[in-house]
């Protein structure tokens, strides 16, 4: 037999009776028609005498669309030639099939409204197949082994044919699972993909993402988990850039077209490590709140507690409360970046899993001050709480003082005097974020350090255009708990190499770059060196001489590039005598 049409199921019985009935007058009867489906359904609805006439036969697999499992198709044609088209497309055309007939010779012949470009594949149109391209994968044939297969050819017939056809028959993905399907057939053919079939399949996926519709935040969150274990299939490869760029695309399209019709008022983001003893609290102080237009996203790194346990009781309860979880503890910033991937919220609020939001109230104010102002980022002031006193208390820092002649009113950061600029408070949870604000300045934590706020701030601060303070306190801020890393810190108890020594290094290196690209460095360029040299200065001195080797060549390597590559050498005539011999001495190797 010359040609095996292969019928995708996808429509109604009246539609799949259009679609074989236009093949009762194809002028060459060399063909017959193998009808896919889940169920026997719709087939049973065919008359009995149009399967007889054309030859019509069904196989059962678990999903229509279901591609990777193709070969269950493959196996039972014996024609020379495959054609799969889906039952809302009927041919309108006599010749059809005789004009595929007289091309015979081409291994892969190209359906297409023009004669254009006869050398290319393109898999956005239909193809009719040469049935033995298929023999060496007949075993083990998958969804990837037919693109391969499709990708290594390179000449390719192209003819003009008329039918009422729907590109990419197929290739096209119509569900969200089909989606996730291709996405795993991709992570697994990490191994063996070459750029050709990589672009390929990546293309794929893009032309599919207008099908594909997340009807849950579940959803969203199984994609990009997905998403994220294909990043990690293709790390340390040449294409892992490639990879990137698309999956972020793709993740972003799907996420932003979900939010159009998900759009919560508020997401509450929290990180979660090792805080059982106060987690609890911490969530009850979020749902005592009498503004409820909120969803809670925790991101449990590795806690070794029952922090997880405790999470998932309130999960039980609340139906806008989402868990995310790291394989391995990475720090705040990771679990911090990982949530605001899959916040859907207006507003973005962080808070600390052993702090509480203070002031039953604080949602509802916080969201109707910032949307009536249409604000990027409003400030608010906080308690402190000590975990060994438990006296609750104010302080200068949390009030925010140094911001109290612009209480509510609207501001932007050069408003502010360079002498005050580096007083404001930086802590994340003393504000709220505008989302989209956020998304298009892409802001993000500084990965694996401790003083991971200072940079988030001062990247945002200076890229808001409006900016308010209110003189109301909505957070209470825990102290002197034990096991945080600020305590350990501050108290000593720690190892005697401490990992996070060189960390303030990493924050001025950020800092100064934030400022020179946000072309804000002239204005604040003397508070900004004085603060980065007394910095370096204060933590070298004060480094253990575990540490102390490890922290000077890095503090070398920050000078050295303060020099060559941010050139600002000439600047340090405005820090101090003292600090900018410190500063000469390590360049010079000099330092006593």
């Amino acid at each position: 037999m010359f040609l095996s049409v292969v019928v995708l199921i996808n429509s109604p019985v009246d539609e799949l009776n259009k679609c074989l009935n236009s093949f009762l007058s194809q002028d060459l009867k060399d063909f017959n028609i193998i009808c896919v489906d889940y169920d026997t359904t719709r087939y049973d609805c065919i008359d009995i005498d149009l399967k007889e006439k054309l030859d019509v036969s069904l196989v059962l697999i678990d999903d229509s669309y279901a591609t990777h499992n193709f070969y269950k198709v493959i196996d039972s044609i014996n024609s020379e030639y495959v054609f799969i088209m889906k039952s809302c497309e009927y041919l309108m055309d006599d010749s059809f099939i005789r004009t595929i007939y007289a091309n015979r010779t081409s291994s892969i012949i190209k359906l297409s409204a023009d004669d254009n470009s006869k050398d290319m594949l393109d898999l956005s149109d239909d193809l009719v197949i040469k049935r033995n391209l298929f023999d060496l994968h007949q075993d083990t044939l998958t969804y990837i082994d037919i693109i391969k297969l499709l990708t290594s050819i390179d000449s390719v017939c192209s003819i003009q044919v008329t039918y009422n056809h729907e590109h990419n028959a197929f290739f096209r993905m119509h569900t969200f699972y089909d989606f996730l399907r291709h996405l795993d057939l991709l992570k697994r053919s990490s191994v063996m993909c070459d750029d050709r079939l990589l672009r390929t399949l990546l293309n794929l996926l893009v032309i599919n993402i207008e099908n594909i519709h997340v009807s849950s935040k579940k959803e969203l969150i199984q994609l990009g988990i997905h998403i994220e274990q294909i990043s990690d299939a293709y790390n340390q490869r040449s294409n892992y850039e490639l990879i990137n760029k698309y999956m972020t695309i793709i993740f972003n399209k799907v996420r932003h077209k979900y939010i159009e019709t998900n759009l919560v008022n508020i997401s509450v983001i929290i990180p979660v490590y090792n805080v059982a003893e106060y987690i609890s609290e911490c969530l009850e102080s979020i749902y005592n709140q009498t503004f409820k237009n909120f969803e809670v996203i925790c991101v449990d790194d590795a806690s070794t507690d029952n922090s997880m346990k405790i999470l998932k009781k309130y999960k039980h309860k609340h139906e806008n409360m989402y868990i995310l979880k790291n394989s391995s503890n990475s720090g705040v910033s990771i679990a911090r970046n990982k949530a605001m991937k899959y916040a859907t919220g207006k507003y973005i609020l962080f808070v600390d899993p052993d702090d509480l939001v203070y002031n039953k109230q604080a949602f509802e104010n916080l969201y109707k001050i910032s949307e009536n102002n249409n604000l990027d980022m409003l400030l608010f002031k906080s308690y402190e709480y000590d975990d060994i006193t438990k006296q609750q208390s104010t302080s200068k820092y949390n009030d925010i003082q140094i911001l109290d002649e612009f209480t509510n009113t609207i501001f932007k950061y050069d408003d502010i005097s360079e002498h005050d600029f580096f007083g404001i408070n930086v802590t994340v949870w003393s504000k709220i974020y505008n989302r989209e604000f956020l998304e298009d300045i892409n802001a993000s934590f500084i990965p694996g350090i401790i003083h991971q706020d200072n940079g988030f701030f001062y990247h945002v601060f200076i890229k808001a255009r409006r900016v308010s303070f209110i003189d109301a306190y909505y957070y209470n801020y825990r102290v002197n708990r034990r096991n945080s890393a600020m305590y350990n810190l501050k108290t000593g108890d720690k190892p005697q190499v401490n990992n996070h020594a060189t960390d303030i290094l990493v924050l001025c290196d950020n800092m100064l770059n934030t400022f020179i690209t946000g072309n804000v460095y002239d204005k604040y360029k003397k508070y900004l060196l004085i603060r980065i040299t007394n910095y370096a200065k204060n933590r070298y001195y004060s480094t253990s001489k575990y540490d102390r080797p490890r922290f000077y060549s890095m503090m070398k390597e920050l000078f050295n590039k303060m020099i060559t590559q941010y050139k600002v050498y000439d600047d340090l005539s405005l820090v101090s005598e003292e600090n900018k011999k410190f500063f000469d001495d390590v360049i010079n190797d000099t330092l006593n």
